[in-house]
């Protein structure tokens, strides 16, 4: 009787044991958990989580809904340019890190919950492509061949870089569209004339595109009238109290833009005035994109246009 006594007292204590050595090995198992998240020092987190990405480079920085966009260095071209940025894409936790530019992305716009930019390859030879990304959306192509682009009062404002003379030349006008892309219009002709400083684009506000000497009212569409006003002096060897100036035809106004007359030309006709003498204005004239242009003189009056033989104007032009 003792004996099963003592056998039942053992296997009691090595029950009680072997559950004492289960609890143990369960607590050194258990994951720790922690209930309130660290959200601090988040772009710490992004460089360890990300470690292509230095989160000191990062310029531009937007949220917008559950994204984060960002400028970045591309890295390859550091050791070459300064300044070289694409435009990436994150969620707020620094994953689903995206390259949305397909090349060099210096500065974006954000219009409500949109993004629009333009990207330029390295390569001279090729230009800019005008994008917009809508919520939840990929990049939309909106214009390719830009040189640069304006976002003023509810309008997309940008210009082509295509390599052609210009004035003249749908082109090189100052072209307006819609946020989304549509309702495509030319707002103002590129204008050429003697003293006359402008370009592709210029700063545009109040309904006005301003270049260095000269403002052009914004036409919607515009046909080449659009009113042309002289904003500093310009450096010009003639004083009549006229502008002489071509869009996509040979103008005469006033400076402040009043008293406009068509002296020669069409619609979609290239002018390039060379010279404005006592009473006749010297100029190329080119009717189609690919044609040779002709050279011609024609009074100030609009009168007497004859075309003129260019070797002999220029061999007067050296011995004068």
């Amino acid at each position: 009787m003792q004996c099963k006594l003592v056998v039942i007292l053992i296997i009691f204590l090595m029950l009680i044991s072997g559950c004492r050595q289960s609890s143990d090995t369960e607590e050194e198992t258990a994951p720790i958990s922690n209930p309130v998240e660290d959200n601090s020092n988040v772009e710490e987190k992004a460089s360890a989580a990300q470690p292509e990405i230095d989160t000191s480079l990062i310029t531009q920085k937007e949220i917008i809904g559950e994204w984060v966009y960002f400028l970045y260095p591309i890295v390859d071209m550091l050791e070459y340019y300064e300044n070289v940025t694409a435009l990436y894409r994150c969620r707020e936790d620094w994953t689903e890190l995206t390259c949305l530019s397909p090349a060099l992305c210096d500065t974006y716009d954000v219009v409500g919950d949109s993004i629009y930019f333009a990207s330029f390859p390295m390569s001279g030879n090729e230009h800019g492509v005008l994008h917009l990304i809508e919520p939840g959306q990929e990049p939309k192509i909106l214009a390719d061949e830009i040189s640069s682009y304006q976002i003023v009062d509810g309008y997309i404002y940008y210009a082509h870089s295509y390599d052609t003379i210009g004035v003249g030349i749908e082109g090189h006008a100052l072209h307006r569209i819609d946020l989304d892309g549509s309702n495509h219009m030319i707002a103002a002709y590129e204008t050429n004339g003697l003293g006359i400083v402008s370009g592709h684009i210029g700063e545009i506000r109040n309904g006005y595109v301003y270049y260095e000497n000269i403002r052009i009212k914004l036409g919607e569409p515009a046909d080449g009238m659009e009113k042309v006003q002289v904003t500093a002096p310009l450096n010009i060897d003639y004083d009549d109290g006229w502008l002489y100036y071509a869009t996509n035809r040979l103008i005469k106004a006033r400076p402040d833009g009043n008293e406009q007359t068509v002296l020669d030309g069409d619609a979609n006709t290239w002018i390039y005035i060379q010279r404005v003498d006592d009473d006749w204005i010297y100029y190329h004239q080119q009717a189609q994109e690919h044609a040779i242009p002709g050279f011609f003189k024609i009074r100030k009056d609009g009168t007497g246009k004859a075309k003129i033989d260019q070797s002999e104007y220029y061999a007067k032009e050296v011995q004068s």
